[in-house]
């Protein structure tokens, strides 16, 4: 809850104090009720009347400082995983797949390359995870990575910034995408934590100078490597030695190959997933309907009684 415009709360103190010491005798602007009878339901009355008043100000004064509630958080529980992205954005990713067999169904996918496949791939795999509970996050990356979205439950979004990309960069360089993908899932409270690789190629990892290895095996991250070509370097198979079962490669020649390989990290990776939700703000428009009818109800009672008091005057 917060407050805009905390200066007008200063004018709660003295309009309570008039309201307290108030003995006005007009019978048309808001009349005492000094004259009714000092019966049970006249004194009742009175002190529902007084109440109405306190509450009344204090909602126009809360009202008019600009008063606000907002929402809090909840624990929700579902199965699910949060899975982050490293996609491959170098020219060599525009390539189509090879060694197809001489289908017709070949010849149609000779005409997609593998950037495109492997969006279309990631994009069914998406479709096929039906609960709603993942989290996903993107980082294209070349001789340089950006992290084009963190972790989101917002899987329009996410699709929407997997669908913008583009084969624009140049070189594999591996460090800058695995150093910021683990810093995103070392923060992840999920028990299935995914770091999945799509790449034709390889780079330079540098595991022994900065340890990638041991980080996944102290926080149980797992680590799946959708092999599109070929690491010349030979330094994620020596990665995926030192993970043990942590890691999983992939080589995937097609795009038949390709959806399999994701439907089987999609039967792999489902386990319980804890996360926060923002529970939503709740408007101030109810309780500004509340003090008019408070207005109203008070202005309709005092007129009433000053009509029966005029009524039983000779």
């Amino acid at each position: 809850m917060g407050v805009e415009r905390t200066w007008i709360l200063l004018l709660l103190p003295p309009a309570l104090l008039i309201l307290f010491i108030w003995r006005a005798r007009s019978y048309y602007v808001f009349p005492s009720l000094d004259p009714v009878p000092e019966s049970l339901a006249s004194r009742l009355f009175f002190t529902v009347s007084r109440a109405g008043y306190f509450l009344l100000i204090l909602l126009l004064i809360l009202l008019a400082a600009g008063i606000q509630f907002s929402g809090g958080e909840r624990l929700q529980y579902g199965y699910g995983a949060d899975i982050i992205f490293l996609l491959d954005e170098s020219r060599s990713m525009r390539d189509p797949f090879t060694a197809l067999p001489a289908t017709e169904e070949a010849k149609a996918q000779k005409e997609t390359s593998k950037f495109h496949a492997a969006k279309s791939a990631i994009q069914r795999f998406m479709e096929m995870r039906t609960t709603g509970h993942d989290r996903y996050g993107l980082i294209a990356f070349g001789s340089s990575a950006v992290k084009i979205l963190p972790l989101t439950m917002n899987h329009e979004l996410f699709l929407s910034c997997l669908h913008a990309q583009d084969c624009v960069l140049a070189s594999t360089f591996l460090y800058f995408p695995m150093a910021s993908g683990l810093d995103e899932l070392m923060r992840s409270r999920s028990r299935s934590r995914i770091l999945a690789l799509v790449s034709d190629g390889g780079g330079p990892l540098d595991d022994d100078k900065y340890g990638f290895s041991n980080i996944v095996k102290q926080h149980g991250i797992r680590f799946y490597w959708v092999s599109l070509g070929t690491d010349w370097l030979n330094e994620l198979p020596r990665f995926l030695e030192q993970i043990g079962p942590l890691g999983n490669r992939m080589d995937v020649s097609n795009v038949p190959e390709l959806e399999k390989g994701f439907e089987e990290i999609h039967r792999m990776e489902r386990s319980l997933i804890i996360y926060r939700s923002s529970s939503p703000g709740v408007s101030s428009g109810p309780f500004v309907y509340l003090a008019l009818l408070l207005m109203t109800v008070t202005w309709l009672s005092h007129s009433l009684f000053v009509y029966r008091r005029k009524a039983s005057e000779p």
